[in-house]
């Protein structure tokens, strides 16, 4: 091997790595990898927290923003769809809904998915696709939302259901 060869040879690269004077160890930090990389779950629920600021970075709807700023660009997507659905543009309508679920999931506001997933299913029908309206209210039948369901909310999940079809 010629001079210039310096560059490939792998103990000339090791001595590069290391820092002068000090041992590394490699078993840490492959260990403490192995550690976050052991429960994809445990790493997704852990993402889906907020940073040590306070804010979100799970999703571009909310990227950057606390719970408060959520709460209210839910609240705004949810008043956009209802004045789209006035004007009977379900399409446009049923896109500001569906981010406002996303924000109602996140923030587990159970009352708030209800109404929005109610909505959903009536865009849905409108739109002529009643697979999509019956998913919205089947979810609704699920034990957390039916939970917090009222029994008129009940009786508009049967009608938009069947309605849907």
């Amino acid at each position: 091997a010629s001079e210039g060869d310096d560059d490939h040879d792998p103990v000339a690269v090791d001595r590069l790595l290391e820092p002068a004077g000090d041992e590394v160890s490699l078993v840490s930090s492959f260990s403490d990898l192995e550690k976050e990389n052991s429960d994809p779950d445990e790493k997704e629920c852990r993402r889906r927290q907020p940073q040590e600021d306070g804010r979100f970075y799970d999703d571009p709807l909310w990227y950057g923003k606390t719970l408060e700023e959520i709460r209210c660009a839910t609240e705004g997507a949810k008043a956009e769809g209802n004045e789209a659905s006035r004007g009977g543009d379900w399409k446009l309508a049923n896109r500001y809904w569906k981010d406002a679920l996303k924000g109602a999931e996140k923030l587990a506001d159970a009352p708030l998915e209800l109404a929005l997933r109610l909505n959903l299913a009536l865009g849905y029908t409108k739109r002529e696709k009643p697979s999509k309206a019956h998913e919205h209210c089947d979810a609704l039948f699920g034990a957390r939302l039916l939970a917090a369901a009222s029994p008129a909310q009940r009786s508009k999940a049967h009608y938009r259901r069947s309605e849907a079809f």
